[in-house]
């Protein structure tokens, strides 16, 4: 007990290279990095076809070692059809150590993904030539595949493998789509534009496709965290491929994997409770047709939704299934189900299905008033109506009525009698009798998008008034707050002009805190993208009055080029000339795409 066995080695014909192989493989690194100079471009692309020569002859022996199949891996993107074919044949005298190695089996990744663009030329190399082509070999690896699935589906290389295989065939990469864990995440994946080939290796990936989802048992698949990518590969593969077949196959793995398969009485099924299994319930909700999607929630969801957000783990499905709602009919019908229990929801910190309520409504419209309203009932401002501009506080902080104006906390209206002469301007400002009116002084990540998804509601006049309700000094914090200042840029992007105006006016005093702030520097750049000329001059005008500490601070000196300020000191009606001019190129910039239209429309009208 205490001390770690060593881990057992994986693959015992995994060897260390000599020194002499090892040394030459450093030379061809320096050589792609550019650190060994050549006489010219030709000698170079000579050097890189010996090495190309090289390991056509030993590539599967030189990729088992950890640092050499890093650069063998580099070396391929300089390799034509000939030379990758012939790679890849050398990888086909033992398919299985090149899937199973740790090493090499990364260096078959990349080959396969760079066969991908010459699987459309069926060439052959004429008589008498052994080599095989770069289609033959990969149709030969699919079926060395089939034969051992189930066990390479599990397997810690294999598995990764087979799902660049599958795009490889599909010819589309979806790596980036799979759900997976945050650390997963956090590794960068590989990306090549990948061409769909003909139709021979379509009909070879519907068989591999079939084979797996007729695997005996192929709902233990589905909770193994090395084999529910691939299924995730799958979906997502037949979801780009749209056809009669991969609907079919689609039908075929909801069943035989047991997706939704019977819950007990008063609980949820276990697929949507399981840490890995309910990442393929997710990715099927995001990829399913629509009939298919309509029967899901009919069949496995409706009803049941309030448990569902309730469920640590299940709640993430349900966002997946609010995002993805196909019409306002399925929003509706959900909304309506969570509304009463939207605050319960929150209690429970499950942020991210309000947060899908909100953008999936922005898509269908006939929901937004039902949900403002919902959100005000859960937040304690809809009766009575005086408290229904008070949303976007609370929003911020994710608190409701009470809490945020301390109505229940006896403590602080004591405070605030015992405060001294200084307080004394301070506990004028109230709500009701009794009760201090607090500040936003930092605002809440889940609530920060809920608030940019409410801006871009189709009717966002009650969104934009409750944004008006913060004072000067609120807007300033939420301006220089890490998720405040993408509401301020929601609120340029969406709301009219005279609204803006109101901004520009609220936030006035406060342009040099914005400039020399990390975060309020960046809200300053898209404040002043959106001002008018007369608005810009305003805020210039105001930052000229700091200009040695605008220009000393680490953030606000960058504001202090982007404004010209030393420009408008010394030559102010130069630099407002300037300004002008730069506000008419932009404008000639814009206005060919809108004269090009009108004329196209004047010549239809002749033609007619």
């Amino acid at each position: 007990m205490g001390k770690d066995k060593k881990r057992p080695n994986r693959n015992p014909q995994s060897h260390v290279l000599d020194k002499q192989t090892f040394m030459y493989y450093d030379n061809v690194a320096k050589v792609i990095n550019g650190e060994l100079e050549f006489d010219s471009d030709a000698s170079k692309a000579s050097c890189l076809n010996a090495v190309l020569k090289s390991i056509s002859e030993e590539g599967l022996k030189v990729s088992q070692d950890k640092t050499v199949s890093v650069i063998v891996e580099r070396v391929l993107e300089f390799a034509n059809h000939q030379q990758l074919r012939a790679i890849l044949n050398n990888f086909s005298q033992d398919w299985e150590l090149g899937c199973c190695d740790r090493s090499a089996s990364y260096v078959l990744q990349s080959l396969l993904l760079c066969v991908n663009k010459y699987l459309g030329d069926e060439e052959a190399d004429g008589p008498g030539d052994e080599t095989k082509s770069c289609g033959t070999l990969v149709i030969e690896f699919s079926d060395f595949l089939k034969s051992k699935i189930a066990f390479f589906m599990q397997h810690f290389a294999a598995s990764h493998v087979i799902r660049v295989l599958f795009e490889v065939l599909a010819g589309c990469q979806v790596s980036e789509n799979i759900v997976r864990s945050k650390a997963s995440l956090q590794k960068e994946l590989k990306k090549i534009k990948l061409q769909r080939p003909p139709l021979r290796y379509l009909e070879k990936l519907h068989e591999l496709f079939s084979c797996i989802i007729n695997l005996p048992k192929l709902a233990d698949h589905v909770h193994n965290n090395l084999s529910n990518p691939i299924l995730q590969t799958i979906v997502l593969c037949l979801g780009s491929l749209d056809s009669a077949v991969s609907v079919d196959l689609f039908r075929q793995l909801l069943s035989n994997a047991e997706i939704f398969p019977a819950a007990p009485e008063n609980g949820l099924s276990e697929n949507l409770k399981h840490e890995i299994g309910s990442r393929l319930v997710e990715q099927l909700l995001m990829t399913a047709p629509e009939k298919i999607y309509k029967k899901i929630w009919r069949k496995h969801f409706k009803g049941r939704l309030v448990d569902i957000a309730k469920d640590p783990v299940a709640n993430f499905v349900l966002q997946k299934l609010i995002i993805h709602a196909r019409n306002d009919e399925q929003l509706e019908e959900m909304l309506t189900e969570l509304s009463s229990e939207l605050e319960s929801i929150l209690e429970l910190n499950h942020f991210g299905v309000v947060v899908a309520l909100t953008e999936s409504s922005i898509r269908h419209k006939a929901t937004q008033p039902g949900l403002i309203k919902s959100l005000r009932v859960a937040f304690h401002c809809d009766d009575p109506p005086e408290r229904q501009c008070k949303l976007i506080p609370l929003l911020m902080t994710l608190t409701t009525y009470e809490v945020f104006y301390r109505m229940n906390d006896p403590d602080k209206t004591n405070e605030s009698s015992h405060s001294d002469g200084s307080d004394s301007e301070s506990s004028e400002e109230k709500i009701d009798e009794g009760i201090l009116a607090p500040k936003v002084t930092s605002v809440n990540y889940h609530g920060s998008l809920m608030i940019q998804n409410l801006l871009r509601f189709s009717n966002n006049r009650p969104i934009i008034s409750s944004v008006f309700e913060l004072k000067p000094v609120e807007l300033k914090d939420v301006c220089c707050d890490s998720c405040g200042s993408y509401i301020i840029e929601a609120f340029l992007n969406t709301a009219k002009e005279k609204s803006l105006g109101m901004l520009y006016n609220k936030l006035k005093g406060f342009y040099f805190d914005l400039a020399c702030n990390k975060c309020g520097s960046r809200t300053f750049d898209a404040l002043w993208k959106c001002a008018t000329l007369e608005q810009k001059c305003t805020i210039a005008k105001e930052l000229a009055k700091h200009e040695s500490r605008l220009k000393g601070n680490r953030f606000g000196k960058f504001i202090y080029h982007k404004c010209s300020i030393g420009h408008l000191k010394q030559r102010p009606d130069n630099w407002k000339q300037n300004l002008e001019n730069m506000e008419k190129a932009l404008r000639k910039h814009k206005l060919p795409d809108s004269e090009n239209e009108k004329t196209k429309k004047k010549q239809k009208v002749m033609h007619n």
